[in-house]
């Protein structure tokens, strides 16, 4: 995140914003913590250190290599059918809040994500081309009854602009 934007959203100065991202840094790393931050041309980011990489690596992969859940592939299909979609809409559409699952689809490589250009705190998100490829079809068009459910779905869409989602 940008210094000054974190300075803007707390009130303060860039100034003491960088003291104290250089202050959390030093403690962070005369700590065991397994973080660090990484401060470059005025951003600053919190990461994993560098040792625990093969461990993170593994637990990544793990996650990757399982089935997809009754979740994700609900969340996939509405996606498929109504890209490009914010979380907010997905949330809608299934109820509950779809972080986490979109985050897996996202590590595996199913979906991809783009700032919304309506509102630039916000994700859009569509199917990537390895889930085409996976899908073994050449175009979202090839999905069943695309048409029918990619109406449905822009008309659910409008429903929620109008609620304020």
């Amino acid at each position: 995140m940008q210094i000054s934007r974190i300075a803007k959203i707390l009130d303060t100065s860039v100034d003491k914003v960088k003291e104290a991202v250089l202050e959390l840094q030093k403690k962070l790393e005369e700590s065991e913590s397994a973080l660090t931050l990484i401060y470059k041309d005025g951003y600053v980011q919190m990461v994993t250190k560098g040792e625990y990489a093969s461990l993170l690596e593994t637990l990544v992969k793990a996650e990757t290599n399982e089935a997809l859940s009754r979740s994700a592939l609900e969340t996939l299909a509405i996606i498929s059918y109504a890209s490009p979609i914010s979380r907010s809409d997905i949330d809608f559409i299934r109820g509950v809040n779809s972080s986490f699952i979109l985050r897996s689809l996202l590590l595996r490589g199913l979906i991809e994500r783009e700032l919304d250009p309506n509102k630039k705190s916000s994700y859009l998100y569509q199917p990537s081309m390895e889930m085409v490829k996976h899908l073994g079809i050449r175009s979202l068009k090839e999905l069943p009854e695309y048409e029918k459910f990619k109406t449905l779905a822009k008309s659910i869409h409008q429903g929620s602009s109008k609620d304020g989602l």
